[in-house]
């Protein structure tokens, strides 16, 4: 018989007498630490004063967070232990609650009203399961891929009811491991046995990871003619589609998904993306106006959602041949702004881009003069930034300075544009139709072949030898990323080989790394570079 005295219970619900329910029951089954929460915020902060065995978790909570945004938070924000047992609670039981909440994976459903008898049951259950994959997450919850790997075999061949648990959890420590080959051979072998989900879903992102779009399409495809309901995999098949350049085709992937499990964020701003590359401002301005409102109470509540909104509804506009904007969407758009420039008063870069949409808002609303006001507050804003923007941001910025006759200004962000992400081919074609593009774009095309030339010198171990392109490709582009990043990770080559040079070749480090102060943090590549600045002061 299990064992409940010594476990923390966390009980969420916003209805005093549901909350004092369970927690009378549990009591009646030997728990004594139970905490009570009312609010999605609150449980959020419990959980990161404290580690709970199990959480018993409502799904509606009224005004503010939902069960499945505070399960997205505390995993994203890694507040939940692998130890822990989250147990979502709901009167709810429609395919767009289950399927947004089964995306992270809860490890119970507990549908409203049910008796200490069944609570018991279902706790047993999941307590047991929990206790036979003890040394699995354990050896997780310290980052020990191996020894969790040891445990998965371990309990695989001695608990066959739990094996293809340990199995996906193997998969998972492997990934880790980064151990590609005899991973995909596991997930193969897998999948040849019985096709489940999770192998299949993971097998297509490893191959996608390989560039190998083309059989991640065939895999998905087959999948989804096995598991239609299961969003994951239409989101592996669009990314295959838009590796190969079907980025229609894509969208209509994602909008299929959407209809399986509508409240999913990233998803819904993945559509607004797609739908914005192929022209299709409708579904865009659908996809960010959902992901605005599903972002309400989420940890990944974004500005990019409000101000594509709002660029999406100007683009309309102009594309309609009226030029104004229907009143509604005035409102709309104006209200929306105002919600990002207080949410995000102290960031400089969303306040331009905020300023930007506000002032095309006015010109398409005929208010001419206040629209010149905004944007000149914009440029100001942009001259004074910390960091730049990302590549497809910058672009877009590019765009509305030109439309709202601040062309100098426009000018000069498509230059730092140039600089530092001259390797991007959006970059490219944008300075091949861009005033004055050409220019930059030979120096851009000279810095990307003396780049090449450096790197393939560094894959045959000729670091000495990678010095002289990596220097001259970045003093044509002293701020491209790319370039940069690469010419310090040789310059730590050639440290190795000529310590008495150290000093010297640490300084050029420092100058070269200094000239990407402007890198977005959200760059993909920022973890790299901060990777490489401590390697050189150390």
């Amino acid at each position: 018989m299990i064992s409940y005295t010594q476990k923390n219970f966390l009980v969420v619900d916003d209805f005093t007498e549901f909350r004092n329910s369970i927690k009378g029951m549990l009591r009646q089954i030997g728990a004594t630490n139970v905490d009570v929460a009312t609010t999605g915020e609150e449980t959020i902060q419990c959980c990161r004063k404290k580690k709970y065995d199990i959480i018993l978790h409502d799904y509606n909570l009224g005004p503010g967070k939902n069960g499945q945004q505070v399960l997205e938070e505390l995993i994203l924000q890694k507040l939940l232990s692998p130890h822990t047992i989250f147990i979502m609670v709901t009167a709810e039981n429609s395919l767009a609650m289950v399927m947004g909440a089964v995306e992270y994976e809860p490890d119970d459903y507990l549908t409203k009203p049910f008796n200490r008898a069944a609570l018991l049951q279902r706790l047993d259950k999941l307590v047991e399961r929990r206790e036979a994959m003890e040394a699995i997450n354990s050896a997780a919850d310290k980052g020990q891929w191996a020894e969790m790997i040891r445990a998965c075999d371990e309990l695989m061949q001695n608990n066959r009811r739990y094996a293809a648990m340990a199995l996906r959890k193997k998969a998972f420590a492997m990934q880790q491991l980064n151990q590609r080959k005899a991973l995909e051979t596991l997930l193969r072998d897998t999948i040849a046995q019985r096709a489940v989900p999770w192998a299949l879903i993971m097998l297509g992102k490893l191959l996608l990871a390989q560039g190998d779009a083309v059989q991640v399409e065939g895999l998905m495809n087959d999948a989804i003619r096995q598991f239609p309901q299961l969003p994951a995999l239409y989101d592996v098949l669009a990314e295959a589609q838009i590796m190969l350049g079907q980025n229609a085709v894509a969208q209509s992937t994602i909008q299929e998904a959407l209809k399986t499990s509508p409240r999913a964020i990233r998803r819904q701003m993945k559509l607004g993306t797609l739908a914005k590359t192929n022209g299709d401002l409708e579904v865009a301005v659908r996809a960010y106006r959902d992901a605005v409102d599903m972002g309400r109470g989420s940890c990944l509540k974004s500005p990019d959602n409000y101000i594509n909104f709002v660029n999406m509804v100007n683009e309309q506009a102009a594309q309609s041949g009226a030029g104004t904007l229907d009143r509604r969407f005035q409102e709309e758009s104006m209200h929306m702004l105002a919600e990002v420039n207080k949410d995000y008063a102290d960031d400089k870069s969303v306040l331009a881009r905020s300023y930007l949409s506000q002032a095309q808002t006015l010109k398409n609303s005929g208010k001419a003069r206040e629209a010149d006001q905004w944007a000149k507050r914009a440029v100001e804003n942009i001259k004074s930034l910390p960091h730049f923007f990302a590549a497809d941001t910058a672009l877009d910025i590019v765009k509305q300075l030109n439309e709202l006759g601040q062309g100098n200004a426009a000018h000069q962000v498509m230059k730092t544009c140039a600089e530092m992400y001259g390797d991007d081919p959006k970059i490219q074609q944008s300075l091949s139709q861009h005033e004055g593009g050409t220019e930059l774009l030979t120096q851009v095309n000279q810095a990307r072949q003396m780049n090449k030339t450096g790197a393939l010198l560094y894959e045959k171990r000729q670091f000495v030898e990678a010095m002289q392109p990596f220097r001259e490709a970045s003093d044509l582009q002293p701020r491209n990323i790319t370039i940069v990043l690469n010419a310090v990770q040789n310059l730590l080559q050639v440290m190795q080989l000529q310590p008495e040079e150290r000093e010297s070749l640490k300084q050029e480090c420092i100058k070269y790394l200094g000239n990407l102060n402007e890198m977005p943090p959200g760059d993909a590549r920022y973890e790299r570079f901060q990777k490489l600045r401590r390697l050189v002061m150390s």
